[in-house]
């Protein structure tokens, strides 16, 4: 049996929508995440097939590991290389939010970015005004893998293979999927009941 969660679907997401913004035409940075996992490997794949045909270039490739802290430090080391770039693919939101932080710090005009189905993110997307959009990874496929391993085990019938591929957010859906109310730790799409999303994710 097999569960995935549309890796490659989530990176070409992304990289459509730079595809559109900048006319097939531009320099694009690439920030991954972590070297080596599989996950990464599909939405970085994903993302290099949307540019397939177009004269988009990726000018600068580095692996933020997924997180703010190295996120940053990279994305201030390209801005003060003075690196041209006309708009930034990212493997996952917390380096999102960093680069939008190095920009404002910086003075550096915005250029689209991509993000992810986070609530921390969807707030900076709203706050900032930047061009983007949200693929989203399905966070409950862990508890999904628990449950179908048990069903197995219990010799219950199953489908050979589980596919998770929701439709990543635009702008003009941000404000049905922002929570205001909950904090930046909250990620979408969830299958936790409301009350337990309150109490969890408290801001």
């Amino acid at each position: 049996m097999e569960i995935g969660a549309g890796g490659e679907l989530f990176g070409k997401q992304g990289g459509d929508f730079l595809r559109q913004e900048l006319k097939g035409k531009g320099s694009v940075w690439a920030f991954r995440g972590v070297a080596g996992v599989d996950e990464e490997t599909l939405r970085y794949n994903g993302f290099r097939k949307s540019l397939e045909g177009s004269n988009i270039k990726i000018t600068q490739e580095v692996f933020g590991d997924w997180g703010y802290a190295k996120g940053k430090q990279l994305c201030e080391n390209l801005v003060l290389s003075g690196n041209a770039v006309d708009g930034i693919w990212f493997s996952g939101a917390e380096m999102t939010r960093a680069c939008l932080d190095v920009f404002k710090e910086s003075g550096k005009a915005l250029v689209p970015m991509t993000g992810e189905g986070n609530n921390g993110f969807l707030r900076a997307w709203k706050a900032t005004g930047v061009k983007s959009i949200a693929p989203q990874f399905t966070p409950g496929l862990g508890a999904a893998v628990v449950r179908a391993s048990v069903a197995l085990l219990e010799g219950k019938p199953m489908y050979r293979s589980y596919f998770s591929s929701p439709p990543a957010i635009a702008l003009t859906d941000l404000d049905k999927f922002l929570r205001p109310d909950l904090n930046d730790a909250y990620w979408l799409p969830s299958t936790l009941p409301e009350a337990t999303l309150k109490e969890t994710f408290k801001r």
